[in-house]
């Protein structure tokens, strides 16, 4: 159609349908999640730790990986309850305003504070802009050190965010943190969330 090989009326594909076929989501739980936590790091390896605290920070969020990887202090708010995190989304390219202090007990608060206390004086990113490839290769060591058997990407601690949230908070606030344009991507997390409840009824010896 671009080259003007036929008109875009005979385009053979222009009533075509595409359908979305159910996909896997890992999800980790949250006595998981507190595994990832408890690690400890040697001087060395400072690198492992830093990816650690980025995919916590997103496991606290629900921040995609872009997003988590550009963050800066700029975004960060200081407000007289706590951090507020404001950023425009990369993907949607729509405003997100989190406080972080409302969430996990202050955790991803925690976790900006810890890599840098004096947030009125710094600039910059928080974290690193490691590529997606090299992250999910190191996630594989420290999820193997945690003794997690899951396959652990760096999506996965968006769909462990909006999993265990999704029976905490109505939909629609769920919808409007995570940015999706349809609340039926959003159900889907519910779904999960009540799976995990029934898989862990299933090994309750009542």
């Amino acid at each position: 159609i671009k080259s003007d090989f036929f008109e875009l009326n005979k385009n053979p594909y222009i009533k075509f349908t595409p359908k979305l076929l159910p996909t896997e989501r890992t999800v980790l739980t949250v006595p998981e999640v507190q595994q990832i936590e408890a690690l400890t790091f040697s001087r060395a390896e400072f690198y492992l730790e830093l990816i650690r605290d980025m995919f916590l920070f997103s496991c606290y969020t629900g921040l995609r990986f872009a997003d988590t990887t550009s963050l800066q202090y700029e975004n960060i708010d200081q407000t007289e309850d706590g951090l507020v995190l404001n950023i425009i989304a990369k993907k949607t390219n729509k405003q997100l305003i989190l406080p972080l202090y409302k969430l996990y007990e202050r955790k991803p608060e925690a976790i900006i504070l810890k890599h840098k206390k004096d947030l009125l004086y710094h600039r910059g990113l928080v974290f690193h802009q490691y590529t997606n490839q090299y992250f999910n290769r190191t996630l594989k060591e420290i999820a193997k050190r945690a003794s997690i058997q899951k396959k652990v990407t760096s999506h996965v601690a968006r769909h462990t965010f909006a999993t265990n949230l999704a029976s905490k908070v109505p939909l629609h606030i769920l919808k409007a943190i995570l940015q999706h344009s349809k609340i039926e991507t959003t159900m889907i997390y519910l779904h999960l969330s009540n799976k995990l409840v029934n898989d862990a009824l299933d090994g309750v010896d009542w």
